[in-house]
């Protein structure tokens, strides 16, 4: 995003090769202007739904990212380069749908703009028969890219600076009733500016609704229980598994036993046994709030991102025993008495007998 000399085949500023352009007729071509307003640039990534790019606003003088609604296999680009159509007609409904779905995703984004820990939107509004999302331009990499770069483990200092980060991100969420249900390695940005952001809501929904569709979208590994059946109520307990996954992952390079299998009675070591002789040690405190996270019992785990934030700042080191346990602990406890009270009469009598 910033003007060399044409005879350069690579950009002194960012190390783009001016060969390797966005011809390969999906994306938008580099140079080419929306709205008379937003300059597209390199593409940043492409998944199955959209295609994000960097760019930058004419208006505004600023960097930004732009994404493009494009799901794959329903849509190709048209010949003006610009627009889209859908490839069959019998598919428009389904376009239609998920093209609401993006636009309920940017307006999601749109009211925690000002969070230091949520990607901001700009602007979003529908062009060439699809939608933009204009959002901040992050500079870092995610979570995922990090691990992948250094051995698949991060600190336990910065690994909590991260959970405490996401902590917050959900506290705003769900104080607002929205679920982000998508939180893992992938969708959590580490700034260069040493800020956290949590990033794509396309998956986000109001808490308390069920799911109306026959698919289940689900990240393995990532997923609570509830998460795989259709019509199952979920809420801020949804979320922080995922985020207890997402941070025991980042601990200890493993991604934890997926939680229906882990029903099916396959266990799951907590952090701390993964260490080695030589690596750091992971507090109890932080061992034992992950593993919380990740019970598979709703009831088990924290209630509330708040519940949570005050724990890793305080350092507390909270019971893991589950309501399962719990329950056999009190049947145990009421047998106990039990036997008590039935051996007492008898203890009574041999005592009776022995001093008369």
């Amino acid at each position: 995003m910033k003007e060399y000399p044409s005879e350069y085949e690579v950009c002194p500023h960012c190390g783009n090769i001016a060969s390797a352009r966005n011809d390969n007729g999906i994306f938008l071509a580099e140079g080419s202007m929306l709205s008379d307003r937003y300059y597209i640039g390199v593409v940043l990534g492409c998944g199955g739904f959209g295609i994000t790019y960097k760019a930058y606003d004419t208006v505004l003088d600023v960097v930004v990212a732009i994404k493009e609604y494009y799901p794959r296999g329903l849509v190709r680009r048209s010949e003006d380069g610009n627009s889209v159509d859908v490839c069959i007609k019998e598919d428009e409904h389904e376009y239609r749908a998920g093209l609401y779905r993006f636009m309920a995703e940017a307006r999601t984004l749109a009211r925690f703009s000002k969070h230091e820990n949520i990607v901001s939107v700009y602007n979003y509004y529908e062009l060439n028969r699809t939608a933009n999302i204009v959002m901040e331009y992050l500079e870092g990499m995610t979570l995922k890219q990090y691990l992948d770069v250094n051995e698949g483990k991060m600190s336990v200092n910065d690994t909590l600076w991260v959970m405490q980060s996401m902590a917050k991100a959900l506290i705003a969420l769900h104080k607002e009733n929205i679920l982000h249900r998508d939180i893992s390695p992938d969708n959590i940005f580490l700034c260069s500016n040493g800020k956290v952001k949590l990033l794509d809501f396309g998956a986000a929904r109001l808490t308390g609704v069920t799911e109306a569709s026959s698919k289940v979208v689900v990240k393995v590994g990532y997923a609570p229980p509830e998460q795989y059946r259709i019509n199952e109520k979920q809420g801020a307990w949804t979320d922080l598994y995922a985020l207890g996954a997402t941070f025991y992952r980042a601990l200890t390079g493993v991604v934890p036993t997926e939680s229906l299998a882990r029903m099916r009675g396959n266990q799951l070591k907590s952090p701390r046994e993964y260490i080695g002789k030589d690596d750091e040690p992971i507090p109890e405190y932080l061992n034992n709030a992950i593993m919380k996270l990740l019970m598979l019992e709703v009831s088990d785990r924290f209630e509330s991102a708040e519940e949570l934030l005050e724990v890793l700042e305080k350092k507390k080191v909270v019971s893991l025993i589950s309501s399962q346990n719990k329950h056999k602990i009190k049947e145990r406890r009421k047998r106990a008495v039990a036997v008590v009270f039935a051996i007492l009469p008898v203890l009574l009598m041999v005592l009776v007998w022995l001093y008369t």
